[in-house]
């Protein structure tokens, strides 16, 4: 449905921000598969949305169309047209990732009660990837990777990413720069401006000191020349 697909798409968007400032590994798409060789059978596998990162053994070629190894993370978004289907997401594909050596596995929907994040554990064994006291998921193949599960109704936009100290650590990181460059800036012509007003204020000061001296001398004078004026009128010589 359209809002599992939007759910989707604004996932996918949060990786392409991860790998735009962790470029780590790649993700693969468009029908593209990888084979699973699990105990009793061979199957081949085509997830919405696979990764793998530069750490994997076996990495992927420009025109390769087939994966050759283990993907290190499984995405599906859920089709939940008929029972069959939802079955194939959370059980079936559940199970042959987790016996293939899948590291992670995420399966997205509108429908929360589907919506899963598993991390491989001992005994090749999916368990759910604890969320933190906050409602944050993390991921361990993806170092710096984490999303709020709550954001994948409300999906915000990039830049209220931006702000919110989840995502700041890859969401746009480069444009973020800028803008606290261009912040710095502002601040620093705002600086330079005040200190040209404190310099001329302090012009302004040094001048008034000296009018005001000036006066001072002045009135200094007219008040002996008043008193030299009075002892003349009295009779006295001033010398």
């Amino acid at each position: 449905d359209y809002l599992t697909f939007a759910i989707y798409q604004w996932f996918v968007s949060l990786l392409n921000h991860y790998f735009t400032t962790n470029p780590i590994g790649k993700m693969i798409g468009l029908e593209m598969g990888f084979r699973l060789a699990l105990p009793h059978k061979v199957v081949i596998r085509k997830p919405d949305l696979g990764i793998l990162t530069r750490v994997n053994p076996i990495q992927i070629d420009d025109y390769d169309h087939t994966y050759q190894g283990i993907l290190n993370i499984c995405i599906e978004a859920l089709s939940d047209s008929e029972l069959s289907e939802i079955i194939r997401d959370t059980v079936t594909k559940k199970d042959e990732y987790s016996q293939g050596g899948v590291k992670e596995y995420y399966i997205l929907s509108h429908r929360l009660e589907y919506v899963a994040f598993y991390r491989l554990g001992k005994g090749g064994i999916y368990y759910p990837i604890e969320s933190t006291a906050d409602g944050i998921i993390k991921s361990v193949e993806l170092p710096g990777f984490q999303f709020r599960f709550d954001d994948l109704l409300i999906r915000p936009t990039t830049e209220q990413l931006m702000s919110d100290p989840v995502y700041q650590g890859y969401v746009a990181v480069k444009h973020q720069q800028a803008i606290i460059e261009k912040k710095l800036a502002i601040l620093a012509k705002e600086r330079e401006r005040k200190l040209k007003e404190q310099a001329l204020f302090e012009k302004e000061r040094a001048l008034i000191a000296k009018e005001q001296a000036l006066c001072e001398k002045e009135q200094e004078r007219l008040e002996k020349e008043r008193l030299l004026n009075l002892l003349k009128q009295l009779g006295i010589n001033p010398d």
